[in-house]
């Protein structure tokens, strides 16, 4: 979940969370502007984080998914063109 809170940070919470509940983990990168909904790849076990940074420089930024703290991405996808506000992004088995 992007944290509203925290810009630049994508909380992990446990599947039977409720209202109130504490992040199991949080992870943080530099590269992280405006993070929005997270897509969970468990065949590949990574995150993909679409990171609106407007017109220069959104991302869809890609972690492990078992990512924690300050971290390092495994990669990023930025075609330059037609990605300047991604909100979504989902993965295909």
């Amino acid at each position: 979940v992007p944290n509203s809170v925290n810009p630049g940070t994508v909380s992990v919470f446990s599947t039977s969370a409720g209202t109130g509940a504490t992040p199991i983990r949080q992870i943080t990168n530099s590269v992280l502007n405006t993070p929005y909904p997270v897509s969970v790849d468990n065949v590949n076990n990574e995150l993909a984080v679409p990171n609106n940074a407007g017109n220069s420089g959104s991302t869809i930024a890609i972690f492990s998914r078992t990512a924690n703290g300050t971290t390092g991405l495994l990669r990023t996808f930025n075609d330059g063109i037609s990605m300047s506000y991604p909100t979504a992004v989902d993965d295909e088995p």
